[in-house]
């Protein structure tokens, strides 16, 4: 039997016995107040008797020596009454202190029950009794690490450096580590910017995708922008519309997350210009240009950039002939 069972069991039986003597003195209550009544009736009884003599002695029924006796017969039976009550009287103060005893028990036998069970109980069960620190199970390790996402994180980077995942691993190999482990987001987007450099940016956008659905940490502006623009830069037409309004979710989760993150307010930009949307793009330009000093080249180049928006925006152009994209500028992060 452990040590939880061994204390559970002791502390069970004590409160049975607690129990048990509370409940007795309780149950044998209406013997007690059995007991009172006949003691009262015998009051009674014994009164009754007195007057009846009395009456008789005056009359003249009883001879002085008849009353004598008879008087002092009563007067024994009333010392009888009174010793009985007496201790019945014992009794009734002795049952209170019992029950009183009994609640104290009940309460302090379960405290230090418990209070022993903390300070030898736990020592036994996690093996240190003899008061030296032991290694836990493997098991136990096991299941408290598998409970904790940042040891699973670690476990995820340590393996991967067993396994020499690094910026020198091959393409193949990566690869085959990303398709078994979604988990890692690190890998997932460095995959993902091996495709985006050789302009496969459909792949791209498949990795960036898993990197950021799977792993909270890769869901940062800077990775959030890089699938957004990996999303739009894709070449096939005719999904635009929809891969622009993904984009934007990813650069709107950006700028929530960091509202003066650079590179997501320009490839915002882009999206915008691309769509018509001119009073975002001026918003987004003026926001870039704040970024820099005033007489600036830069400052100005994009205040003027955002001064066409504006004017488009005037104009209600739909799709401009030269769309006034961002040029490159300092990148700010």
């Amino acid at each position: 039997m452990t040590e939880p069972l061994i204390f559970a069991a002791v502390a069970a039986a004590l409160m049975a016995a607690v129990l048990a003597l509370i409940l007795l003195p309780a149950l044998k209550s209406r013997t007690g107040e059995k007991a009172r009544e006949e003691a009262d009736a015998a009051r009674v009884e014994l009164a009754r008797d007195r007057r009846a003599l009395e009456e008789r002695h005056e009359s003249g029924k009883v001879t002085d020596a008849d009353y004598k006796r008879e008087l002092a017969a009563l007067r024994r039976r009333a010392l009888d009454e009174a010793s009985d009550g007496d201790e019945k009287g014992w009794r009734k103060e002795g049952r209170g202190s019992r029950i009183a005893l009994s609640v104290i028990l009940l309460i302090a036998i379960p405290v230090v029950t418990f209070l022993s069970y903390r300070h030898w109980g736990e020592a036994e069960i996690l093996g240190l009794s003899t008061g030296n620190a032991q290694v836990a199970s493997g098991a136990a390790t096991e299941v408290a690490r598998a409970s904790d996402p940042v040891a699973a994180m670690e476990r995820a980077a340590e393996a991967r450096g067993e396994k020499g995942i690094t910026a020198e691993t091959s393409d193949a190999d990566l690869m085959a580590w990303c398709r078994k482990h979604p988990e890692d987001g690190r890998a997932n987007v460095m995959m993902a910017r091996r495709f985006a450099e050789r302009h496969d940016f459909g792949s791209a956008t498949e990795f960036f995708d898993i990197a950021i659905r799977n792993d909270q940490k890769a869901a940062n502006p800077e990775v959030l922008t890089e699938a957004a623009a990996a999303m739009v830069s894709i070449n096939e037409k005719a999904s635009l519309p929809g891969r622009m309004r993904r984009a934007v979710e990813y650069l709107d989760r950006a700028l929530a997350i960091d509202p003066s993150f650079g590179n997501a307010m320009r490839v915002r930009t882009a999206i915008a210009v691309e769509r018509g949307e001119w009073g975002v793009a001026e918003r987004m330009l003026r926001a870039m240009a704040s970024k820099f000093d005033q007489g600036s080249k830069e400052r100005a180049v994009l205040e003027k950039q955002a001064d066409e928006a504006a004017k488009l925006k005037r104009e209600g152009v739909k799709v401009p002939a030269e769309p006034p994209v961002p040029e490159d500028t300092k990148k700010e992060h």
